[in-house]
């Protein structure tokens, strides 16, 4: 809402083409902090995410093949991260560039 009165205020983002398949590496379940569990999930072509017991699903959108927003919410980003070997292990979270949550991939 803010954006729409002050405009530049949050920045746009661009939803990247990117092949879906890539998804599946990043569907898991990632432990928040002791008791929060963030569950991503392919959805077809769409890689979508809830927050606990929460039954609301967010969409993921790609901004390039790591890194997602949200069309509800445009600050957050939402990046995956890989180790040497191209598994997935976590998930970093970012508002306006500084790190607000790190979460590991269980499963």
């Amino acid at each position: 809402m803010a954006a729409l009165y002050i405009p530049g205020l949050i920045k746009e983002r661009v939803v990247a083409k990117i092949d879906p398949g890539i998804f599946d590496a990043y569907a898991g379940q990632y432990q928040v902090n002791q008791s929060g569990v963030l569950t991503v999930m392919r959805d077809g072509d769409k890689l979508r995410m809830q927050q606990g017991s929460n039954p609301e699903k967010r969409e993921l959108l790609p901004e390039s093949e790591a890194i997602f927003f949200t069309r509800e919410d445009r600050r957050p980003t939402f990046n995956f991260v890989k180790d040497d070997k191209g598994q997935v292990t976590h998930l970093v979270v970012l508002v306006d560039g500084r790190e607000v949550a790190r979460a590991k991939k269980n499963k």
